[in-house]
């Protein structure tokens, strides 16, 4: 089975972005669940509602390969799973104001003040919900945690174009997720909050875009004159290992660098965008009389603005302007 992950398991940055969810007998609705743990209930929904598409994002490797198997041991056809963090990938992956209905089931509450702008009830969270929402889609969270709960519905109830549509203490869902089990086992109480959004938020929520798509291909070929021995122009991107830089919530670092017997040399690169990490190579390859930098075919990352600093900075060692 594990030949056909890769009908569920959609490679974001190699994909047509956003992306086409379409498929034989859709009827136009997406539903996105964030952090789909197992897949219990992202299956579930999509069984529930064969006709809408049901996306579902999971940072974990292991729990998109779980969830994608029962996708397909179920046969269903209307799942796409996608790793990494929802923040970034809903505003690559999906049309503005395409989605009908967003779930989170049993985050962590990021109880910590430096975890502030990881909850539900930050702005940034917001300002995504109002742009990619449908107006009348709905927010679904359930927790076992009552602060957490209280302080959403809180949230929502006070913010421009949202309304509380329904707040529930120990609800009666149709299906029950494995930490949810677990809580109902321990006798403890579990909330729901459904939030429904009207529409207009956007003038209310200055949120700038989380990670615009920008159609670029970093095939770029460098105005420099191929040095006529090899080991000049390894030396010269030897400089860039350890070499960090960006700007505040983007930032990246070079770390090794490798050397190919055609010349080639790839350029280890880590970047973080507001805690999204990626890792990737930046490739040096000769190119007509000169050399040309671009982001290497093994790891394709998004391109956020980390990331496009960081081939203008491996490009900058050879003194181009890009």
């Amino acid at each position: 089975m594990s030949w056909a992950l890769g009908k569920v398991i959609l490679n974001g940055p190699l994909e047509k972005l956003p992306l086409d969810l379409s498929f034989p007998g859709w009827d136009g609705r997406v539903f996105l669940e964030i952090g789909f743990g197992d897949g219990g209930f992202l299956a579930y929904l999509a069984s529930k509602e064969s006709r809408a598409a049901v996306v579902g994002m999971e940072v974990c490797q292991w729990c998109a390969t779980k969830a994608a198997r029962r996708v397909l041991r179920l046969g269903l056809d209307n799942v796409r799973i996608l790793r990494g963090d929802a923040r970034y990938l809903i505003g690559f992956c999906f049309k503005r104001s395409s989605l009908d209905g967003v779930i989170l089931n049993f985050p962590c509450p990021w109880p910590k003040k430096r975890h502030t702008e990881r909850r539900v009830t930050s702005p940034r969270f917001a300002g995504l919900l109002s742009e990619y929402l449908k107006p009348k889609g709905v927010f679904s969270l359930a927790t076992d945690v009552e602060w957490y709960a209280m302080a959403t519905m809180e949230f929502f109830e006070a913010m421009e174009g949202f309304s509380v549509v329904q707040y529930e203490v120990n609800p009666v869902r149709g299906f029950l997720t494995k930490y949810e089990r677990k809580w109902k086992a321990q006798g403890r109480d579990t909330y729901l909050v459904e939030v429904r959004y009207e529409g207009g938020a956007q003038e209310h929520i200055p949120v700038e875009d989380a990670c615009p798509y920008v159609e670029e291909d970093f095939d770029m070929e460098v105005a420099w004159q191929q040095v006529s021995r090899e080991v000049e122009i390894y030396d010269l991107v030897g400089t860039l290992r350890d070499r960090k830089g960006g700007k505040e919530g983007h930032m990246f670092v070079f770390r090794d660098i490798f050397r190919g017997g055609d010349g080639v040399i790839l350029v280890s690169a880590i970047t973080v965008d507001d805690g999204f990490e990626q890792h990737f190579y930046i490739r040096f390859y000769p190119k007509g009389n000169g050399y040309g930098v671009k982001l290497d075919p093994v790891g394709h990352p998004y391109r956020t603005p980390a990331v496009r600093m960081a081939i203008k900075e491996a490009a900058g060692v050879l003194r181009v302007e890009l």
